[in-house]
């Protein structure tokens, strides 16, 4: 709890007096304190204020203390009354204007009981939504506590804020020790990491009846990796890796996951998986019209005498 003391307009013999007229003086010694409790950053809630000190007037005269709260037009009477000789112990309800963004000031005044008030000091507390901030920015997930190093007021420090994809709020919170009142949010966003992969798409190879397939690497991100391949002449998809001979392009698909965004499903090249006659046909092509027959494997026979394919003139031919 802090104690703050209010300074009056003499100081006599150790005590706060004040001058009330030529005629008298009135000794008034007081200090006032708040409660310091944790719901004090809540401008729309009551806030406890005691006054506690010794009051006496050289007639005898009662009195009384006003308070006006963030510059109100009305004072409002504190509930107890200053007899002359006595110590006095008064408590009251503090509302701020939760509207007030600058400043906000508690007024008090003494009331000699013939409605002849004096101004006492003013309590001025700074509202923290007045306060420049910066380094609270949005950030893009990375699978660490995001760190910001965050300025108010020309003060700068460090927050670990979050880890995950979300909405968030750091909370800047007025300090009644040193003289701050009221709550700021400052408002950030820690969206989704971008999927990033790697594909190897194989080289083209002679048919050999195996499956070949791309490699796919991810870098980041963990949602389902679909890999597709489509068949460039017929235009047949499928996510087994294929054997037949033909050309494939090889499309991979990234699904969003909780933490990264996926990829949409994209090419990354082609590949042939290619009929080994080929080379044959091609060692042949000035033979094509000497009416010799080649089997698949380069054996040259007068004519078909099994099932099976076959090269004669540059064509390819399937006996049966």
């Amino acid at each position: 709890m802090k104690r703050i003391t209010l300074v009056l307009v003499a100081l006599i013999a150790g005590t706060f007096a004040m001058q009330l007229n030529a005629q008298s003086d009135v000794l008034f010694n007081f200090d006032v304190e708040t409660e310091n409790f944790d719901e004090w950053n809540d401008l729309s809630i009551a806030h406890p204020v005691h006054i506690r000190g010794y009051y006496e007037h050289p007639y005898g005269q009662n009195g009384y203390i006003e308070y006006q709260v963030d510059d109100t037009r009305d004072w409002t009477l504190v509930d107890g009354t200053l007899i002359s000789g006595e110590e006095f112990n008064l408590t009251f309800d503090m509302y701020f204007d939760p509207e007030m963004t600058t400043t906000h000031t508690l007024n008090l005044r003494y009331n000699d009981g013939l409605d002849n008030t004096t101004d006492l000091n003013v309590l001025t507390w700074t509202d923290v939504r007045s306060y420049d901030v910066s380094g609270i920015e949005d950030r893009v997930y990375n699978g660490q506590p995001q760190q910001f190093s965050v300025t108010v007021n020309g003060e700068t420090s460090t927050y670990v804020g979050e880890t995950n994809p979300g909405n968030y709020t750091y909370t800047i919170g007025g300090v009644y020790e040193e003289n701050t009142i009221g709550v700021m949010n400052v408002e950030y966003t820690i969206s989704k990491g971008q999927a990033q992969i790697e594909v190897i798409v194989p080289d083209d190879v002679a048919y050999d009846g195996e499956a070949h397939g791309a490699t796919v690497n991810v870098i980041a991100g963990d949602g389902d990796v679909t890999v597709t391949y489509v068949n460039a002449a017929t235009g047949e998809e499928s996510t087994e890796a294929p054997s037949a001979v033909g050309v494939y392009r090889v499309v991979v698909e990234v699904a969003d996951s909780e933490f990264y965004n996926g990829i949409e499903a994209t090419s990354y090249g082609q590949f042939e998986i290619y009929d080994q006659v080929t080379g044959i046909r091609m060692v042949n092509i000035d033979q094509k019209d000497n009416n010799e027959w080649y089997t698949i494997d380069g054996r040259c026979v007068v004519a078909p005498t099994a099932p099976g394919l076959y090269i004669h003139n540059g064509k390819k031919y399937i006996v049966k």
